[in-house]
């Protein structure tokens, strides 16, 4: 083969390589993102005339740093943050009534090697409790 005739042979076979590395990544890309969303269960354990304790059940990742609503019918009588353990305890002047506590879904996306990860921690409302 002449020098001409190698050249543009090796101008294809890089052609095809670029391509093929391409089309690699990107179905590594695609395939290899997900979803994962771990439930969460929130529930009043003890309650009184100066507030609630109660817990958020979940996966380690998801009890910790969640902020929960306690609701008197279908009002706010305050927040707290649960620590890793998913602990919360709201203080506040509580009249007798029926409570429900509220945590919402926390959602967490990031991409590592340009691809994106969504882990979601599941929301939930507790059943009602009479305080």
């Amino acid at each position: 083969m002449n020098r001409e005739a190698n050249t543009a042979r090796a101008g294809r076979l890089a052609a095809l390589a670029l391509s093929a590395t391409a089309a690699f990544l990107l179905a590594a890309s695609v395939a290899g993102g997900h979803t994962v969303v771990t439930p969460s269960s929130v529930k009043i354990v003890d309650g009184g005339p100066q507030g609630a304790t109660g817990v958020v059940k979940s996966s380690a990742a998801c009890r910790g740093h969640r902020v929960v609503e306690l609701f008197r019918g279908r009002q706010s009588v305050g927040t707290d943050v649960t620590d890793n353990e998913g602990n919360w305890e709201v203080h506040a002047p509580l009249r007798a009534g029926v409570f429900q506590a509220i945590v919402k879904r926390r959602n967490h996306h990031f991409r590592s090697h340009g691809v994106l990860h969504k882990h979601d921690c599941g929301g939930d409302r507790s059943p009602p409790v009479s305080l």
